[in-house]
């Protein structure tokens, strides 16, 4: 499906194909869009919602994050969140602890569509509301699956309404992070000791130094233990 707009009523697919620019002046939303509760998700909305409307359509307990920093060095892109309560119109966001569903209800909302591209420090965090195929020009593109970052392969697939991250042209970059909390960030039964999230494909070696795995692309299979993945201790529980 598409986006469709009838009177003051917009329905957003996410598996359409893009999305009309006309604005609407107090909308009623349909957005078929579906979440993961207690994983980090990407959100972007061509509308903006106040804290009420997010709690209210999200859930009492819905994390907001906006990246306000991102450093990249050494081959190392970290990305640094603040926490937010609403959402602005076109600006992509981390989510997480939101009510589990594929349809949400938002009334009395601004449809105002933008590109929504945003910017911190040269990196790229890219909103889409069309499906799209991550064609990863000089292996820039990074996207957040079951709580783990990714390097798209060229051929990975997402759905509207969420977006990916795009480093620097010319960057070296060989591991990103995210860091959306202070503390450390348990991540589907795996804690890094920094908090945060590990690149992958990424070869998986044991606290000795032996390789375990070479280019993985997750951690699962993996028996309890320490390992070193992109520099970073992590510990499979």
């Amino acid at each position: 499906m598409s986006l469709f707009y009838y009177g003051n009523y917009v329905e957003l697919d996410e598996n359409g194909a893009g999305i009309p620019e006309t604005s609407r002046a107090d909308a009623n939303i349909t957005l078929r869009r579906t979440i993961k509760g207690t994983t980090w998700n990407t959100i972007c909305l061509p509308f903006s919602m106040s804290e009420e409307q997010v709690k209210e359509t999200f859930g009492e307990e819905v994390e907001l994050r906006e990246l306000t920093n991102a450093v990249t060095t050494n081959g190392d892109a970290n990305l640094y969140f603040t926490t937010r309560t609403s959402i602005e119109a076109n600006k992509p966001y981390l989510m997480k602890n939101a009510t589990l569903g594929s349809s949400y209800i938002i009334k009395g909302v601004d449809y105002t569509p933008a590109t929504p591209i945003y910017e911190v420090d040269g990196v790229v965090f890219n909103g889409v509301y069309a499906k799209k195929v991550l064609d990863n020009a000089n292996g820039r593109d990074y996207y957040i699956v079951d709580n783990e970052i990714r390097n798209s392969p060229g051929t990975t697939n997402i759905k509207g309404f969420r977006a990916f991250f795009k480093v620097p042209t010319g960057s070296e970059v060989k591991a990103m992070r995210l860091f959306p909390d202070d503390e450390a960030t348990a991540i589907d039964g795996v804690m890094t000791e920094e908090g945060d999230l590990i690149v992958f494909p990424a070869d998986i070696y044991s606290v000795s130094g032996l390789l375990v795995r070479k280019k993985a692309v997750g951690l699962d299979g993996l028996p309890r233990g320490v390992y070193i993945v992109g520099g970073q201790k992590i510990v499979v529980k």
